[in-house]
């Protein structure tokens, strides 16, 4: 079965809750309960995450930590576990290469 890729971007915020990941809004209510798998954590606290949907569906990303900070992420659809969890890896390893560049061109010059 081909992967069937789609192209909407998923921007929320994970919580962590009694050995559970979930997606939050901005204000703290729940978009996305259950169902999640760490796909790979990397030294500095991000992870690459899935979030299973119902129909075959899932959430695929990159969150800066388990608890409050950003997620950034694409709804997949049509593809098999060990796909899904190559885009998550995929998706991670984009945006901690964009996080990467950002801190290194960002002067911060004489901030106490």
């Amino acid at each position: 079965m081909a992967a069937k890729w789609s192209r909407k971007a998923v921007t929320a915020y994970p919580r962590q809750r009694q050995g559970e990941i979930s997606l939050t809004t901005r204000g703290g209510q729940t978009t996305v309960g259950s169902r999640s798998e760490i796909v790979e954590r990397h030294a500095d606290g991000s992870l690459a995450i899935i979030f299973r949907l119902s129909r075959g569906r899932f959430l695929v990303g990159y969150a800066l930590g388990e608890d409050g900070m950003l997620f950034r992420g694409e709804l997949v659809a049509g593809c098999t576990d060990d796909e899904v969890r190559r885009k998550a890896q995929h998706i991670a390893d984009y945006f901690a290469e964009l996080d990467a560049q950002d801190e290194a061109d960002t002067d911060w010059g004489d901030v106490e």
